[in-house]
């Protein structure tokens, strides 16, 4: 937790560990910046802020009804400006028999934003063109739907496939690859980056 002007810049920042849900989405998130303030980076300012630095935060978040949120802002006046890395917080509810992780990252453009995921899907799961693998936070959304090129290989399939994701406005990452039952573990992943908004 940052709080009361807490401030760090051309600093790093790594968190690895298990999140359990709890009686709120806020409370159980893996970094809070707190504080309330206008001068963003300011000595003087009662806002939290990191600048500059490099977020490293893996963790396994459980599913439910309050699943553990990436980062929590106390207000628009807590900033994280200029940063860099991965967040990656792992599949929970994702359907049985697929794991991994799905990771989003806003690039320094600030308007367009990469994901990266790699996916192990377990012998004899079901695997169908449309199907919901992660629900992403909606800030990782625009209102078109998005695209994004993969490969899906094993369990049957022929060679490497071609297997793209779609993301929805509503933040639903889906599999969009073919329609397949794996007879052996099969593997699906793939990187793109995508316009967030655009002005």
């Amino acid at each position: 937790m940052f709080q009361n002007g807490a401030f760090t810049g051309n600093s790093s920042l790594k968190i690895r560990g298990n999140f359990a849900e709890s009686s709120t989405s806020v409370s159980s998130a893996a970094v809070r910046l707190t504080g309330s303030g206008s001068q963003a980076g300011s000595v003087n300012a009662s806002s939290s802020n990191i600048a500059e630095s490099l977020l490293d935060i893996g963790v396994e978040c459980a599913s439910g009804s309050y699943t553990p949120q990436t980062i929590v802002f106390g207000s628009t006046s807590n900033t994280i400006t200029g940063s860099y890395g991965a967040l990656n917080f792992g599949l929970a509810g994702s359907p049985t028999g697929v794991t991994g992780h799905v990771g989003f990252r806003v690039l320094p453009t600030g308007s367009e934003v990469m994901v990266t995921w790699a996916i192990d899907i377990a012998s004899g799961t079901k695997m169908t063109s449309g199907e919901t693998i992660v629900t992403a936070a909606t800030r990782f959304a625009y209102t078109d739907n998005k695209v994004i090129p993969g490969n899906n290989q094993g369990g049957g399939l022929s060679g490497n496939a071609y297997a793209h994701a779609f993301f929805t406005a509503a933040g639903l990452f889906q599999y969009a690859g073919p329609t397949y039952t794996t007879s052996g573990t099969s593997w699906w992943y793939g990187q793109g980056v995508y316009t967030l908004r655009t002005g």
